[in-house]
């Protein structure tokens, strides 16, 4: 029954793929998909669009502000003429003012230039972390691949272990009529048959395990008909690197070293509070007030009041003003003086985390050559495992043919040659997997 239930289970498999054929994933399909979808890289790119406002702000810095105000004000009773200062009696009474002004920084220890440098480097640093974020994807994306089609390689395993069996328990019944096993050997070879189905089960939820993490990665929901295509062998052994040249080219590296000229940079910035700063000021206002009016002689030496028009007071009320300013720092409680100092703390700090991050990346690097070396030779151990388990199984398949040797001689010669293609299978991909890492470095 569970056979039947197996072979069944098998051509359902079979037809749904025929009838819904499913996507098959290249690895570099993969880390492109993986790398458009990203969460961290979108989360990223909303910080770099603020590092790139930060940078228009720093540019903006050395504009000139302008501001400009207009006010209109309506009064009743004893009332100020803000125009000549003087108190007027009157029911309403409207004014208006208006102003327009303007201030500059001349110097104030070069605080602008070094921040929008630091703007700069920032966006930079910006940009080399994205790279190292793709640098991640990258390696999680590719063991997550070759864990799916290691898995993938372990279920056609199982399943190649399982049709012996089923072969093998197929011709049981012509032998045990030959004479040439016994009743309890076609019962163990039922067992195994189990047990092999068992093995296909295990594999088959690895696969789909192994999926649903790459999948994640991806952000894919539909992990069940996901599929990859499976690597070509290859024969390149090794790949020799230059330590060095990896190291300098890696964008954590990249990114130590421009962390160290940041704060550089925030020390000339601490610096700048010390140095004496000087801004210039200009504006421009005028007013009007309708309770106002023109005073004017005539001929005879009387006085007579006439209207004062609007445009006519502004124009008569004009006032210019420019003015410079100088601030000299001398006590702020030593807080710029502690400034300086945790800048160059942070320098510091900086240049010890590259010497890190360097030690890392070389010890990483030189792991990295090691293990593929190490899994090409047993990756090549594998095969000829392999190689030779298939022979003596062969043979002692035959002599069991013929009854010259016992159940457990070819039991023996099975569960070996299960072992040594579930080891070829694992140290194929872990060498495949080693290798794609060694060509990132």
């Amino acid at each position: 029954m569970l056979k039947q239930g197996f072979i069944i289970l098998l051509l359902v498999n079979t037809f749904s793929a025929n009838a819904h054929p499913a996507k098959v994933w290249t690895l570099d399909e993969c880390i492109r998909y993986a790398e458009e979808h990203s969460l961290d890289l979108r989360k990223h790119s909303l910080s770099y669009e603020s590092d790139h406002v930060t940078l228009q702000e720093s540019r903006w810095a050395f504009v000139p502000s302008i501001s400009a105000s207009s006010n209109y004000a309506v009064s009743s009773g004893r009332v100020l003429d803000p125009t000549t200062y003087q108190f007027v009696e009157t029911n309403f009474t409207g004014n208006s003012s208006s102003s327009i002004s303007g201030d500059i920084s001349i110097f104030e220890g070069g605080r602008k230039l070094f921040a929008l440098k630091k703007a700069k480097l920032s966006l930079r640093a910006s940009l080399l972390k994205e790279e190292s974020i793709k640098y991640n994807i990258k390696l999680n994306v590719i063991a997550a691949y070759i864990d799916v089609v290691c898995a993938k390689e372990q279920t056609e395993v199982a399943l190649r272990s399982a049709s012996l069996v089923e072969s093998r328990l197929g011709q049981s019944k012509v032998l045990l009529e030959a004479g040439n096993i016994t009743e309890s050997d076609v019962l163990q070879l039922q067992v195994q048959l189990y047990a092999a189905q068992n093995d296909i089960a295990s594999t088959e939820q690895s696969l789909q395990l192994a999926k649903l993490a790459l999948c994640d990665l991806l952000e894919i929901d539909d992990y069940a008909s996901f599929e990859v295509e499976l690597p070509e062998d290859s024969d390149v052994r090794t790949m020799l690197l230059d330590v060095e040249t990896s190291i300098e080219n890696h964008p954590d590296y990249q990114l130590s070293l421009l962390n160290q000229k940041i704060s550089r940079n925030d020390l000339c910035i601490a610096r700048s509070s010390l140095f004496p700063s000087l801004s210039l000021s200009a504006g421009y206002g005028s007013s009007f007030s309708d309770a106002r009016m023109k005073v004017l002689t005539n001929r005879d030496g009387t006085i007579k009041y006439e209207a004062y028009p609007f445009f006519r007071q502004y124009a008569d009320n004009a006032s210019v003003y420019v003015s410079a300013g100088l601030k000299i720092p001398i006590l702020s409680g030593l807080s710029t003086r502690n400034s300086v100092k945790r800048a160059k703390i942070a320098i510091t700090e900086s240049q010890l985390a590259t010497l890190e991050v360097r030690k890392q990346i070389r010890r990483t690097v030189i792991q990295a050559q090691m293990d593929c070396n190490a899994a090409w030779n047993r990756y090549s151990r594998a095969k000829e495992e392999v190689r030779y388990a298939e022979e003596a199984y062969r043979q002692i398949d035959e002599k069991y043919n013929f009854g010259a040797t016992d159940f457990l001689s070819w039991n023996t010669a099975f569960v070996e040659l299960a072992k040594a293609r579930y080891s070829l299978a694992e140290s194929k991909y872990t060498y495949i997997l080693k290798l794609e890492i060694l060509k990132i470095y």
